[in-house]
């Protein structure tokens, strides 16, 4: 049987967000709230998730990677606010919100629709909203949740970290004993000659 390996392609977050994010966790945390947290130290923003793929069809997967990053531009990434979806009083997935460069995020999302779509990984049906999971929620406790709102409440327009991003990166998730570990399998550069986007 062919190798499979669990791919995603994601943008590495700035070293000030890993640092603040572990505070934002420990804070989140204190609420009581039941959650599976994510490890600070494997936080990213996630472009595409492509599921298990044959290691034959990584090659094209790399190349449609480099044609979508040559035809984006590199962005200045801000990170601003934590937050919930579908929203705070409801908590499923808890998160860091984008703000600057969300535009430029979603455009190299559509680039690389245009090159993965023909290659047979389709999008998800829902919209792409760039955000960077903290965790997701288990149970959801009515008077812990009301304590997560207020929390998310008083972080909303918290800067959490800014960065200019150049390149994104495939990665292969491997189970780990202490949760998954990301191994880099190919990474593209944003090339496309003009200014660099903001919002």
């Amino acid at each position: 049987m062919a190798r499979r390996l669990r791919l995603f392609i994601a943008v590495d977050v700035p070293g000030e967000t890993v640092v603040l994010a572990r505070r934002l966790i420990e804070r989140l945390r204190k609420t009581g709230i039941e959650a599976r947290w994510a490890d600070p130290a494997r936080l990213h923003l996630t472009l595409w998730f492509l599921g298990n793929v044959a290691a034959e069809e990584m090659p094209a997967i790399c190349r449609a990677m480099d044609r979508a990053g040559a035809a984006t531009l590199p962005i200045d990434l801000e990170i601003v606010g934590a937050g919930a979806f579908p929203d705070a009083a409801n908590p499923r997935t808890l998160w860091l919100g984008v703000r600057g460069g969300a535009e430029g995020l979603v455009a190299l999302h559509e680039a690389l629709a245009g090159e993965l779509n023909p290659l047979g990984y389709p999008a998800e049906d829902r919209r792409y909203r760039p955000h960077i999971t903290l965790g997701r929620v288990r149970h959801g406790d009515p008077e812990a949740t009301q304590r997560l709102a207020a929390e998310l409440a008083a972080l909303a327009e918290l800067p959490v970290g800014a960065a200019g991003v150049d390149s994104f990166t495939l990665y292969a998730s491997l189970p780990g004993r202490d949760g998954p570990q990301y191994e880099v399998i190919h990474a593209s550069d944003l090339t496309c000659k003009a200014t660099r986007t903001h919002a």
